[in-house]
Protein backbone atom coordinates (compact mmCIF):
# COMPACT_ATOMS: atom_id res chain seq x y z
CA UNK A 1 0.00 0.00 0.00
CA UNK A 2 1.36 3.62 -0.74
CA UNK A 3 2.47 5.46 2.43
CA UNK A 4 3.05 9.17 2.36
CA UNK A 5 6.38 8.43 4.33
CA UNK A 6 9.22 8.80 1.99
CA UNK A 7 11.67 6.03 2.52
CA UNK A 8 15.21 6.08 2.92
CA UNK A 9 16.01 5.69 -0.86
CA UNK A 10 16.22 7.40 -3.94
CA UNK A 11 13.28 8.70 -5.35
CA UNK A 12 13.14 7.74 -9.00
CA UNK A 13 12.41 10.40 -11.50
CA UNK A 14 11.14 9.84 -15.33
CA UNK A 15 11.71 13.13 -17.52
CA UNK A 16 9.68 13.76 -20.23
CA UNK A 17 9.98 15.60 -23.52
CA UNK A 18 12.86 18.18 -21.94
CA UNK A 19 15.34 18.83 -24.59
CA UNK A 20 19.17 18.53 -24.35
CA UNK A 21 19.97 21.43 -22.53
CA UNK A 22 16.62 21.77 -20.34
CA UNK A 23 17.35 18.04 -19.13
CA UNK A 24 21.00 18.36 -18.60
CA UNK A 25 19.71 21.36 -16.29
CA UNK A 26 17.31 19.34 -14.35
CA UNK A 27 20.10 16.67 -14.23
CA UNK A 28 22.69 18.60 -12.50
CA UNK A 29 19.73 20.35 -10.50
CA UNK A 30 19.05 17.17 -8.62
CA UNK A 31 22.51 15.80 -8.74
CA UNK A 32 23.60 19.00 -6.79
CA UNK A 33 20.26 17.78 -4.03
CA UNK A 34 22.70 15.30 -3.05
CA UNK A 35 23.92 12.14 -3.25
CA UNK A 36 21.64 9.20 -3.63
CA UNK A 37 18.19 11.40 -3.51
CA UNK A 38 17.57 10.92 -6.80
CA UNK A 39 17.48 8.75 -9.49
CA UNK A 40 16.77 10.44 -13.00
CA UNK A 41 15.81 8.83 -16.53
CA UNK A 42 15.50 10.78 -19.05
CA UNK A 43 13.57 10.24 -22.61
CA UNK A 44 12.60 12.75 -25.47
CA UNK A 45 9.52 10.50 -27.04
CA UNK A 46 6.06 9.94 -25.11
CA UNK A 47 5.88 6.53 -26.66
CA UNK A 48 8.96 5.84 -24.84
CA UNK A 49 8.02 7.35 -21.44
CA UNK A 50 4.79 5.61 -21.52
CA UNK A 51 6.45 2.38 -22.46
CA UNK A 52 8.74 3.06 -19.23
CA UNK A 53 5.73 4.21 -17.11
CA UNK A 54 3.70 0.51 -17.58
CA UNK A 55 7.18 -1.53 -17.01
CA UNK A 56 8.66 0.12 -14.47
CA UNK A 57 7.72 1.73 -10.85
CA UNK A 58 8.25 5.77 -10.78
CA UNK A 59 8.39 8.23 -7.48
CA UNK A 60 7.88 11.27 -10.37
CA UNK A 61 7.36 12.05 -13.55
CA UNK A 62 8.63 15.52 -14.82
CA UNK A 63 7.11 16.44 -18.40
CA UNK A 64 7.69 19.37 -20.74
CA UNK A 65 4.60 20.87 -21.17
CA UNK A 66 5.95 22.53 -24.65
CA UNK A 67 7.94 19.54 -26.09
CA UNK A 68 5.34 17.17 -24.84
CA UNK A 69 1.80 19.05 -26.61
CA UNK A 70 0.84 17.62 -29.70
CA UNK A 71 0.42 19.59 -32.65
CA UNK A 72 -3.60 18.56 -32.32
CA UNK A 73 -5.51 16.51 -30.28
CA UNK A 74 -5.49 16.63 -26.02
CA UNK A 75 -2.64 18.19 -24.90
CA UNK A 76 -3.18 16.50 -21.30
CA UNK A 77 -3.95 13.14 -22.59
CA UNK A 78 -0.24 11.98 -21.09
CA UNK A 79 -0.97 12.99 -17.78
CA UNK A 80 -3.96 11.42 -17.73
CA UNK A 81 -2.30 7.81 -18.78
CA UNK A 82 0.35 8.21 -16.05
CA UNK A 83 -0.05 5.22 -13.83
CA UNK A 84 -1.64 6.89 -10.15
CA UNK A 85 1.14 5.81 -8.60
CA UNK A 86 3.47 7.95 -10.04
CA UNK A 87 3.46 11.61 -8.75
CA UNK A 88 3.25 14.40 -11.91
CA UNK A 89 5.26 17.68 -12.16
CA UNK A 90 5.06 20.07 -15.29
CA UNK A 91 7.35 22.31 -16.42
CA UNK A 92 5.76 25.27 -18.62
CA UNK A 93 6.18 28.56 -19.97
CA UNK A 94 5.97 31.73 -18.27
CA UNK A 95 3.39 32.74 -21.13
CA UNK A 96 1.63 29.78 -20.71
CA UNK A 97 -0.27 29.90 -17.61
CA UNK A 98 -3.45 28.55 -18.81
CA UNK A 99 -1.80 25.13 -19.71
CA UNK A 100 -0.08 25.22 -16.21
CA UNK A 101 -3.87 25.61 -14.23
CA UNK A 102 -5.29 23.22 -16.97
CA UNK A 103 -1.99 20.42 -16.32
CA UNK A 104 -3.10 20.45 -12.77
CA UNK A 105 -6.60 20.17 -13.07
CA UNK A 106 -6.50 16.96 -15.13
CA UNK A 107 -3.56 15.37 -12.36
CA UNK A 108 -0.32 17.06 -12.30
CA UNK A 109 0.66 17.60 -8.86
CA UNK A 110 2.20 20.61 -9.57
CA UNK A 111 3.86 23.09 -12.33
CA UNK A 112 7.23 25.08 -12.19
CA UNK A 113 7.95 27.78 -14.76
CA UNK A 114 11.15 27.03 -17.04
CA UNK A 115 13.84 29.82 -16.25
CA UNK A 116 12.49 30.44 -12.43
CA UNK A 117 13.12 27.65 -10.23
CA UNK A 118 16.25 26.40 -8.67
CA UNK A 119 17.64 23.03 -7.04
CA UNK A 120 15.93 23.65 -3.97
CA UNK A 121 12.26 24.43 -5.49
CA UNK A 122 12.71 21.48 -7.96
CA UNK A 123 13.24 18.87 -4.94
CA UNK A 124 10.87 20.50 -2.88
CA UNK A 125 8.30 20.15 -5.86
CA UNK A 126 9.10 16.51 -6.33
CA UNK A 127 9.42 15.34 -2.98
CA UNK A 128 5.91 17.29 -2.28
CA UNK A 129 4.22 15.78 -4.71
CA UNK A 130 5.12 12.46 -4.57
CA UNK A 131 3.96 12.42 -1.05
CA UNK A 132 0.62 14.09 -2.02
CA UNK A 133 0.26 11.67 -4.78
CA UNK A 134 1.21 8.45 -2.16
CA UNK A 135 -1.98 10.16 0.19
CA UNK A 136 -4.41 10.35 -2.50
CA UNK A 137 -3.43 6.64 -3.58
CA UNK A 138 -4.16 5.76 0.05
CA UNK A 139 -8.22 8.08 -0.66
CA UNK A 140 -8.24 6.11 -3.79
CA UNK A 141 -8.01 2.72 -2.62
CA UNK A 142 -10.39 3.57 0.33
CA UNK A 143 -12.97 4.51 -2.50
CA UNK A 144 -12.30 1.35 -4.17
CA UNK A 145 -13.19 -0.39 -0.74
CA UNK A 146 -16.46 2.00 -0.89
CA UNK A 147 -17.59 0.70 -4.12
CA UNK A 148 -16.48 -3.08 -3.06
CA UNK A 149 -18.59 -2.23 -0.22
CA UNK A 150 -21.23 0.30 0.87
CA UNK A 151 -21.98 -1.82 3.93
CA UNK A 152 -18.85 -1.52 4.92
CA UNK A 153 -17.96 1.93 4.10
CA UNK A 154 -20.02 3.51 5.86
CA UNK A 155 -19.40 1.46 8.64
CA UNK A 156 -16.29 2.80 8.60
CA UNK A 157 -16.68 6.33 7.77
CA UNK A 158 -19.36 6.53 10.44
CA UNK A 159 -16.59 5.66 13.31
CA UNK A 160 -14.19 8.25 12.08
CA UNK A 161 -13.32 10.76 14.10
CA UNK A 162 -12.17 12.47 10.98
CA UNK A 163 -15.00 14.55 8.97
CA UNK A 164 -15.45 13.17 5.71
CA UNK A 165 -17.32 15.00 2.81
CA UNK A 166 -18.51 13.68 -0.35
CA UNK A 167 -19.02 16.38 -2.57
CA UNK A 168 -20.23 17.22 -6.31
CA UNK A 169 -20.83 20.21 -8.43
CA UNK A 170 -19.93 22.57 -5.16
CA UNK A 171 -22.80 20.57 -3.38
CA UNK A 172 -22.26 17.79 0.33
CA UNK A 173 -23.53 14.36 -1.10
CA UNK A 174 -22.88 13.09 2.23
CA UNK A 175 -21.56 13.54 5.49
CA UNK A 176 -20.48 11.24 8.02
CA UNK A 177 -21.34 11.71 11.81
CA UNK A 178 -18.09 13.40 12.62
CA UNK A 179 -19.64 16.40 10.63
CA UNK A 180 -21.88 17.20 13.68
CA UNK A 181 -18.94 17.95 15.79
CA UNK A 182 -17.46 20.20 12.93
CA UNK A 183 -20.65 21.96 11.96
CA UNK A 184 -22.84 21.97 14.70
CA UNK A 185 -25.74 20.60 13.29
CA UNK A 186 -26.79 17.15 12.08
CA UNK A 187 -24.95 15.14 8.79
CA UNK A 188 -28.21 14.95 7.79
CA UNK A 189 -28.79 18.54 7.18
CA UNK A 190 -25.73 19.24 5.08
CA UNK A 191 -26.84 16.97 2.51
CA UNK A 192 -27.55 19.19 -0.64
CA UNK A 193 -25.81 22.56 1.09
CA UNK A 194 -22.91 24.27 -1.00
CA UNK A 195 -19.26 23.73 0.28
CA UNK A 196 -17.85 27.29 -0.09
CA UNK A 197 -14.02 26.51 0.31
CA UNK A 198 -11.80 25.71 -2.43
CA UNK A 199 -11.03 22.27 -3.40
CA UNK A 200 -7.85 21.92 -4.50
CA UNK A 201 -7.03 18.15 -5.01
CA UNK A 202 -4.00 17.11 -3.04
CA UNK A 203 -3.50 19.95 -1.42
CA UNK A 204 -3.64 20.10 2.72
CA UNK A 205 -5.18 23.52 3.32
CA UNK A 206 -6.60 24.89 6.94
CA UNK A 207 -9.82 26.48 6.46
CA UNK A 208 -12.45 28.10 9.47
CA UNK A 209 -15.93 26.66 9.60
CA UNK A 210 -18.62 29.11 10.38
CA UNK A 211 -20.74 25.94 13.11
CA UNK A 212 -24.81 26.17 13.35
CA UNK A 213 -24.48 28.00 16.62
CA UNK A 214 -22.49 30.52 15.79
CA UNK A 215 -19.08 29.16 16.87
CA UNK A 216 -15.96 28.23 14.56
CA UNK A 217 -14.14 25.59 13.88
CA UNK A 218 -10.06 25.34 12.64
CA UNK A 219 -10.21 22.27 10.41
CA UNK A 220 -7.27 20.67 8.35
CA UNK A 221 -8.92 19.63 4.80
CA UNK A 222 -7.39 16.88 2.44
CA UNK A 223 -9.20 16.48 -0.93
CA UNK A 224 -9.25 13.85 -3.19
CA UNK A 225 -11.02 12.19 -6.20
CA UNK A 226 -13.78 9.24 -5.75
CA UNK A 227 -16.18 7.77 -7.67
CA UNK A 228 -19.75 8.51 -6.16
CA UNK A 229 -22.25 6.00 -7.22
CA UNK A 230 -20.25 5.65 -10.32
CA UNK A 231 -19.26 9.65 -11.09
CA UNK A 232 -16.71 11.37 -10.01
CA UNK A 233 -16.99 13.50 -6.69
CA UNK A 234 -14.71 14.85 -4.47
CA UNK A 235 -14.02 13.28 -1.12
CA UNK A 236 -13.00 15.65 1.95
CA UNK A 237 -10.93 14.80 5.01
CA UNK A 238 -11.37 17.22 7.51
CA UNK A 239 -9.81 16.83 10.93
CA UNK A 240 -10.61 19.03 13.59
CA UNK A 241 -7.72 21.15 15.28
CA UNK A 242 -9.00 23.84 16.58
CA UNK A 243 -7.77 22.91 20.37
CA UNK A 244 -3.92 22.66 18.54
CA UNK A 245 -3.96 25.95 17.68
CA UNK A 246 -5.97 26.79 20.83
CA UNK A 247 -3.19 25.51 22.88
CA UNK A 248 -0.56 27.28 20.02
CA UNK A 249 -1.87 30.41 20.09
CA UNK A 250 -2.03 30.25 24.18
CA UNK A 251 1.38 29.31 23.79
CA UNK A 252 2.57 32.38 21.86
CA UNK A 253 0.44 34.22 24.08
CA UNK A 254 2.19 33.36 27.29
CA UNK A 255 5.47 33.84 26.12
CA UNK A 256 4.59 37.74 25.09
CA UNK A 257 2.42 38.62 28.30
CA UNK A 258 2.87 38.32 32.11
CA UNK A 259 1.44 35.83 33.37
CA UNK A 260 0.13 37.69 36.74
CA UNK A 261 -1.40 40.91 35.24
CA UNK A 262 -1.72 39.61 31.38
CA UNK A 263 0.16 42.95 30.47
CA UNK A 264 3.33 42.67 27.60
CA UNK A 265 6.50 40.99 29.53
CA UNK A 266 9.53 43.04 29.41
CA UNK A 267 10.86 41.67 26.49
CA UNK A 268 8.26 42.42 24.41
CA UNK A 269 8.24 45.61 26.01
CA UNK A 270 11.97 46.40 24.59
CA UNK A 271 11.16 44.75 20.92
CA UNK A 272 8.76 46.83 20.36
CA UNK A 273 10.41 50.10 22.44
CA UNK A 274 13.05 49.65 19.48
CA UNK A 275 10.69 49.18 16.47
CA UNK A 276 9.09 52.50 18.17
CA UNK A 277 12.74 54.66 18.67
CA UNK A 278 13.35 53.97 15.04
CA UNK A 279 9.91 54.10 13.63
CA UNK A 280 10.30 57.74 15.29
CA UNK A 281 13.94 58.44 13.39
CA UNK A 282 12.29 58.00 10.39
CA UNK A 283 9.56 60.06 10.26
CA UNK A 284 11.05 62.54 12.90
CA UNK A 285 7.46 62.13 15.28
CA UNK A 286 7.76 62.50 18.83
CA UNK A 287 8.13 59.54 21.26
CA UNK A 288 7.97 59.40 25.35
CA UNK A 289 8.56 56.67 27.65
CA UNK A 290 7.48 56.32 31.45
CA UNK A 291 8.46 54.33 34.36
CA UNK A 292 5.90 53.94 37.17
CA UNK A 293 6.85 52.19 40.42
CA UNK A 294 4.15 51.53 43.21
CA UNK A 295 5.20 53.49 46.29
CA UNK A 296 6.36 50.95 49.63
CA UNK A 297 5.06 48.05 47.84
CA UNK A 298 7.15 45.63 49.72
CA UNK A 299 5.01 46.93 53.33
CA UNK A 300 1.90 46.06 51.21
CA UNK A 301 3.27 42.29 50.79
CA UNK A 302 4.43 42.56 54.44
CA UNK A 303 1.38 43.95 56.14
CA UNK A 304 -1.45 42.53 54.13
CA UNK A 305 0.10 38.99 52.60
CA UNK A 306 1.19 38.54 48.71
CA UNK A 307 -1.88 37.58 47.82
CA UNK A 308 -3.23 40.77 48.49
CA UNK A 309 -0.02 42.54 46.84
CA UNK A 310 -0.39 40.32 43.50
CA UNK A 311 -4.43 41.43 43.48
CA UNK A 312 -2.51 45.07 43.57
CA UNK A 313 -0.25 44.37 40.90
CA UNK A 314 -2.94 43.21 38.72
CA UNK A 315 -5.42 46.46 39.48
CA UNK A 316 -2.91 48.25 38.76
CA UNK A 317 -1.96 46.68 35.37
CA UNK A 318 -5.85 47.21 34.32
CA UNK A 319 -5.88 50.66 35.16
CA UNK A 320 -2.56 51.21 32.75
CA UNK A 321 -4.35 49.04 29.99
CA UNK A 322 -7.71 51.16 30.78
CA UNK A 323 -5.90 54.72 30.80
CA UNK A 324 -3.57 53.95 27.61
CA UNK A 325 -4.31 54.88 24.12
CA UNK A 326 -4.51 51.81 21.83
CA UNK A 327 -1.69 53.57 20.35
CA UNK A 328 0.20 52.88 23.27
CA UNK A 329 2.29 49.60 25.11
CA UNK A 330 1.49 49.18 28.64
CA UNK A 331 4.10 46.65 30.07
CA UNK A 332 5.33 45.21 33.17
CA UNK A 333 8.85 46.20 33.50
CA UNK A 334 9.84 44.02 36.68
CA UNK A 335 8.69 43.52 40.37
CA UNK A 336 6.27 46.24 40.97
CA UNK A 337 7.66 48.86 37.91
CA UNK A 338 5.50 49.07 35.11
CA UNK A 339 6.30 50.54 31.74
CA UNK A 340 4.57 53.22 29.13
CA UNK A 341 5.45 53.32 25.50
CA UNK A 342 3.73 56.50 24.46
CA UNK A 343 4.10 56.84 20.30
CA UNK A 344 2.93 60.44 18.99
CA UNK A 345 3.71 61.91 22.59
CA UNK A 346 5.25 65.11 22.99
CA UNK A 347 6.34 65.30 26.28
CA UNK A 348 3.82 67.56 27.36
CA UNK A 349 1.45 64.92 26.69
CA UNK A 350 2.97 62.50 28.26
CA UNK A 351 2.73 64.64 31.23
CA UNK A 352 -1.34 64.89 30.97
CA UNK A 353 -1.21 61.39 30.51
CA UNK A 354 1.31 60.64 33.43
CA UNK A 355 -1.06 62.41 35.98
CA UNK A 356 -4.30 60.86 35.42
CA UNK A 357 -2.41 57.57 35.98
CA UNK A 358 -1.33 58.84 39.37
CA UNK A 359 -5.02 59.85 40.47
CA UNK A 360 -6.55 57.10 38.61
CA UNK A 361 -3.89 53.92 40.51
CA UNK A 362 -4.46 56.54 44.22
CA UNK A 363 -8.35 56.46 43.61
CA UNK A 364 -8.28 52.42 43.77
CA UNK A 365 -9.75 51.15 46.65
CA UNK A 366 -7.73 47.54 47.83
CA UNK A 367 -9.96 45.47 50.15
CA UNK A 368 -7.24 44.57 53.04
CA UNK A 369 -7.89 40.80 54.23
CA UNK A 370 -9.30 42.32 57.82
CA UNK A 371 -12.16 44.07 55.96
CA UNK A 372 -10.63 47.34 55.42
CA UNK A 373 -9.26 49.52 52.35
CA UNK A 374 -6.23 51.08 51.70
CA UNK A 375 -4.89 52.84 48.86
CA UNK A 376 -1.26 52.95 46.84
CA UNK A 377 0.91 56.21 45.63
CA UNK A 378 3.15 55.49 42.54
CA UNK A 379 6.19 57.35 41.39
CA UNK A 380 6.45 58.24 38.01
CA UNK A 381 9.41 59.05 35.77
CA UNK A 382 9.11 60.29 32.08
CA UNK A 383 11.58 60.42 29.39
CA UNK A 384 11.55 62.08 25.66
CA UNK A 385 12.86 60.82 22.92
CA UNK A 386 16.53 62.40 21.25
CA UNK A 387 16.35 61.19 17.86
CA UNK A 388 19.62 62.20 17.42
CA UNK A 389 21.29 60.22 20.52
CA UNK A 390 19.11 57.94 21.87
CA UNK A 391 18.98 54.13 21.72
CA UNK A 392 16.52 51.85 23.81
CA UNK A 393 18.35 51.54 26.86
CA UNK A 394 19.59 55.29 26.99
CA UNK A 395 15.66 56.09 26.56
CA UNK A 396 14.63 53.76 29.38
CA UNK A 397 18.02 55.09 31.53
CA UNK A 398 16.58 58.57 31.31
CA UNK A 399 12.86 57.34 32.23
CA UNK A 400 14.72 55.24 35.20
CA UNK A 401 16.67 58.25 36.08
CA UNK A 402 13.11 60.79 36.49
CA UNK A 403 12.18 57.88 37.99
CA UNK A 404 14.88 57.57 41.13
CA UNK A 405 14.35 61.13 41.80
CA UNK A 406 10.69 60.99 41.99
CA UNK A 407 11.64 58.58 44.69
CA UNK A 408 14.31 60.98 46.21
CA UNK A 409 12.64 63.31 46.32
CA UNK A 410 9.82 62.15 48.49
CA UNK A 411 8.09 59.52 45.90
CA UNK A 412 4.15 60.22 44.86
CA UNK A 413 4.95 62.17 42.65
CA UNK A 414 6.23 62.86 38.52
CA UNK A 415 9.63 63.69 37.50
CA UNK A 416 10.43 64.52 33.75
CA UNK A 417 14.32 63.44 32.66
CA UNK A 418 16.23 66.17 32.29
Amino acid sequence: MPTTHLENRPLKVLLVGAGPALGQMVEEMLVSAGKGRFQLIRTEKIENALTRLEREAFDAAVLDAQSIAPSDGDRFELIRRIPESTATVVMADERDEQSAHEATRHGAQDCLVRGEFDAASLTRALRGAVQRQRRLCELRLDSQSVLRSEANFRQIVSRSADGLLTIDGGRILYANPACERLFGCGSEDLIGHPFEHPLDKGATTEIEIVRDDGGHTIAEMCVGRVLWEGEAAHVVSLRNITARRMAENMMINEAAHDGLTGLYNRRVMMETLEHEINRARRYDHPLCVLILDLDHFKKVNDVHGHLVGDKVLAATAQTLSACSRSIDVAARYGGEEFCVIMPETELVGAQTHAARLHATIYAIEHPAPDGATFHVTCSIGIAALNPAADKTQNLLEKADQALYQAKSEGRNRICLSG
